[in-house]
């Protein structure tokens, strides 16, 4: 496990790194308060109708009798200023009566009414009390005698209002408080909204602080909690990046401390065989000598390519360097390689890459291991600029190359970092070095001219001297 490879998946672990689709406690706190504050304004709405039906009825009522009772005292003490008009209606100017009342005789016959109330009786038969008829809520008692003819002996006061009006004043006094209720539960809901996703936001501050941890990087923990509820996430995080840094420094030094174990007897080895190869006269001896010299050049390459996997998880040690220099010490005796960058200004150098060089050489190294082990004879490096101020560097080959559908899998490995479906070391290595260097790897059809082949391009961003 390299220390990259640890510690992503550390953090694939950490909150808000993965991408299942979970239930979510913001999602459903609100929806839970949404529902509360409608429920709550109904149930207000249904309470303030059922009692305000009940006030308005008893207010309209009481208004009712009271003004059957002022009429009878007006009657009662006036009876001369109420003596009919030409239409039996009380000499008044048109205007608008909320309440009505007539004066009827014994058999029901009208013979004083209001300017707006109806020719026809009120009520069908002498009543009293309250008497409910179409359209109609009426309040009835005994007329005076001294508003009534002298040969009526009986008679009976009705005083009304019409049920249109009623329905109207309780509907105006239900609309009113039902329209405050529903805004005030409307505006709980968004403050509500508002305040619980201010009392969630230090749980998404933690997940951002999380997603950008790196527990090998200068801050190896985590800003302190911001709320008591978090603090044993935040600890256990913390507890857990510890043991993740003691894990990969442990695998790091052991890793560094085997390579360089390897590669002093490897050095001596290939010092050996070289010599022996100088004094030996057979051919046959000598050729075996010499694939003994390249299979031993090759183990070194694949310490180095180890050393290289687990160095690409930390810090790079940028450098400039041009790119023909780097492909010039590199060991490629059974290749042709043919290296062309972007041609400079006039007048000015070759432009110097602000890279590491152990890092790209490693990389470059192996790609042209990999051309040669594919039975490739000419290799094409080409750097150039990219729009986004970055350097890309191109590598063809004329080797057996891959088909469509390999190429494809093995990109879409590269692009989730899938390394376990690589085969082997190689685009691996090549694709974390890209990574160190903030680029990527990226493996494309060969090109027109070519038949076969591989071609790789390795995009890396301008990197800042440390």
């Amino acid at each position: 496990m390299t220390a990259e490879t640890a510690v992503r998946d550390a953090q694939a672990a950490m909150p808000g790194t993965g991408n299942t689709q979970l239930p979510s406690i913001q999602r459903r706190l609100l929806a839970a308060l949404a529902v509360t504050g409608l429920l709550w304004s109904l149930a207000a709405i249904v309470a303030v109708s059922l009692v305000v039906r009940h006030e308005v009825d008893e207010v309209l009522d009481q208004g009712l009798k009271e003004a059957a009772e002022i009429i009878y005292g007006v009657f009662q003490l006036n009876p001369a200023l109420m003596a009919p008009g030409s239409r039996g209606t009380l000499p008044a100017p048109p205007h608008l009566e909320q309440l009505v009342w007539q004066l009827l005789d014994a058999q029901g016959h009208v013979l004083l009414r209001s300017h707006r109330a109806p020719s026809q009786p009120l009520l069908p038969a002498q009543q009293e009390g309250f008497v409910h008829t179409p359209g109609w809520r009426v309040y009835a008692l005994p007329a005076p005698a001294a508003a009534l003819p002298p040969a009526a002996p009986a008679g009976t006061l009705a005083v009304a209002h019409p049920d249109r009006e009623r329905r109207e004043a309780r509907h105006e006094a239900l609309l009113y408080p039902a329209v405050a209720t529903t805004l005030l539960g409307l505006l709980a809901i968004v403050w509500l909204r508002h305040r619980t996703r201010r009392e969630l936001q230090p749980l998404f501050d933690l997940a951002e602080q999380v997603r950008h941890h790196d527990p090998l990087g200068r801050a190896p923990s985590l800003p302190p909690a911001t709320r008591d509820e978090l603090a044993p996430v935040h600890d256990a995080i913390d507890e857990l990046s510890q043991r993740l840094a003691q894990r990969v420094a442990r695998e790091q030094a052991f890793s560094a401390h085997a390579a360089h174990a390897l590669r002093t007897p490897l050095a001596t080895v290939v010092a050996n065989l070289a010599a022996a190869q100088q004094r030996v006269e057979d051919p046959q001896t000598r050729a075996l000598l010499q694939r003994s010299r390249q299979a031993t050049h090759r183990l070194r390459s694949v310490v180095s390519a180890l050393l290289t996997l687990f160095r690409s998880g930390s810090q790079p040690s940028i450098q400039p360097v041009s790119l023909s220099t780097l492909v010039s010490q590199l060991p490629f005796d059974m290749l042709q390689v043919h290296v062309s960058e972007g041609a400079p200004p006039a007048g000015q150098e070759p432009r110097q890459l602000l890279v590491d060089p152990d890092l790209l050489s490693a990389a470059l190294a192996n790609l042209l291991d990999n051309a040669q082990r594919h039975k490739a004879q000419h290799v094409w490096i080409e750097g150039d600029s990219t729009p986004d101020d970055g350097y890309r560097i191109t590598l063809c080959d004329d080797g057996d190359g891959m088909d469509d559908a390999q190429r494809a899998r093995l990109q879409s490995a590269l692009d989730s970092e899938d390394y376990a479906a690589l085969p082997g070391l190689g685009l691996m290595l090549d694709d974390l070095v890209a990574r160190a260097h903030g680029g990527r790897c990226r493996l494309s059809p060969p090109r027109q001219e070519q038949a076969t082949g591989s071609h790789i391009v390795l995009t890396l961003r301008r990197q800042r001297r440390v």
